[in-house]
């Protein structure tokens, strides 16, 4: 009886594979569809730590694969030798004779017919089985291949990491930082010995009364100047030459007054340094407070909250692709100066997809492959980021936080 059978081993793709939790039995077969290869279990390991067979190693013994189909049946063997003959049955019961004499014939030179045969006897002892015959050459027909595994296949190994780029050129120097602020002048000396006072001259005669000169023009509040043509005249210049508190390197061009009752620290005061920075200095006129250079550098001499410039705020992801959906942790994203932070993870989508957009002013100026955490495994994975915005996991669920990268 031909009895037709087939075995069937776990596979998958290599995908697959890296996030299976499925652990192959000592002995059993595991095989990546995509590489086609074969891994063979231990009972402990998970499929990434386990070696693929190669031509060069001898892997344990599989399994004993299934019976093939019955070949030809080989040539017939020589016959055994004839058994004993059995013993002869007893004689059947002869025939009634006829009443109906016939005619005497011519003595005939040949036998009559033989009568009825008796009933066989018994059969003999069967005799002894001739030799089995060679085995046949002929290879049965292969079962048919089991069906697809369902198991998913490992991650592909890492790349090599590619060599560094050559450093960048260097840039420009920054130009020379606000000249500080002058120190305070010395004490006055000690005034001479005074010499002996002379007798007084006679007073001179008063001077004529010089001619009162024009009244200035009034100018009333609110002030408006218009310049409504190209490339005149501005509408206001201040031009100055004017260096207050015996200070060097810098003319004042403006100096701005709260007039209104109980104010106080009045004063401010704009300057310009011989180098081309606009400097805002203090009240008290003893220390610059704020300047920008020429080249658009900003000093400031009190504290900046840098946790607060630039800083968009968490921004929540609107919709997702792929289906891709929230982990648990609902993914979001922010700007600070020019760096996004991400944080949250994602769950059920399809690897290598897009699972969302980031929207433009979020956007890295090259390609950018993050490694990150995979949700709910020790395992790692990668997340790109395209200049198009496009977030792509290539894992079905991930975490985003600490995926970071500049826009610059």
């Amino acid at each position: 009886m031909t009895v037709n059978s087939s075995v069937k081993h776990k596979r998958g793709t290599s995908a697959q594979w890296a996030v299976a939790t499925y652990v192959l039995k000592d002995g059993e077969l595991g095989i990546d569809t995509t590489l086609s290869k074969i891994k063979i279990g231990n009972g402990v390991s998970l499929w990434p730590a386990l070696p693929f067979v190669t031509a060069e190693t001898t892997g344990a013994t599989g399994p004993t694969g299934p019976t093939g189909a019955t070949g030809p049946t080989g040539a017939t063997g020589p016959t055994g030798p004839t058994g004993a003959t059995g013993p002869t049955g007893a004689t059947g019961a002869t025939g009634a004779e006829s009443t109906i004499p016939g005619p005497t014939g011519a003595a005939s030179t040949v036998p009559g017919p033989t009568g009825p045969t008796g009933p066989t006897g018994a059969t003999g002892p069967t005799g002894a089985t001739g030799a089995t015959g060679a085995d046949s050459t002929v290879p049965g027909p292969t079962g048919p291949t089991g069906a697809d595994s369902t198991v998913p296949g490992p991650t592909g190994p890492t790349g090599a990491t590619g060599p560094t780029g050559a450093n960048g050129i260097d840039g420009a120097t920054g130009s020379t930082g606000p000249t500080g602020p002058t120190g305070p002048t010395g004490a006055t000396g000690a005034d001479g010995a005074h010499g002996i006072d002379g007798a007084t001259g006679p007073t001179g005669p008063t001077g004529a009364t010089g001619s009162t000169g024009p009244t200035g023009p009034t100018v009333d509040a609110p002030l408006t100047l218009t310049q409504s043509s190209n490339d005149a005249n501005y509408p206001l210049t201040i031009s100055s030459a004017n260096q207050q508190g015996g200070g060097t390197g810098f003319s004042d061009v403006l100096k701005i007054v709260n007039s209104k009752s109980g104010a106080t620290n009045i004063n401010k005061h704009f300057r310009i340094t011989d180098s081309g920075s606009l400097e805002l200095v203090n009240s008290a006129y003893t220390a610059g407070i704020f300047t920008v250079s020429d080249i658009g550098n900003v000093y400031t001499a009190g504290a900046i909250n840098s946790a607060t410039i630039g800083d968009t705020g968490w921004n929540t992801v609107p919709g997702f692709n792929n289906n891709f959906t929230s982990g648990g942790s609902a993914p979001a994203y922010r700007r600070i100066n020019n760096v996004v932070y991400m944080r949250g993870n994602l769950n059920g989508g399809t690897g290598n997809t897009t699972a969302f957009t980031l929207q433009a002013g979020y956007r890295p100026s090259t390609d950018m492959v993050i490694a990150a955490q995979q949700l709910g495994t020790a395992n790692i994975n990668y997340v790109t980021v395209y200049t198009d915005g496009r977030v792509v996991p290539n894992a079905s669920s991930t975490w985003l936080t600490g995926v970071n990268f500049p826009i610059g």
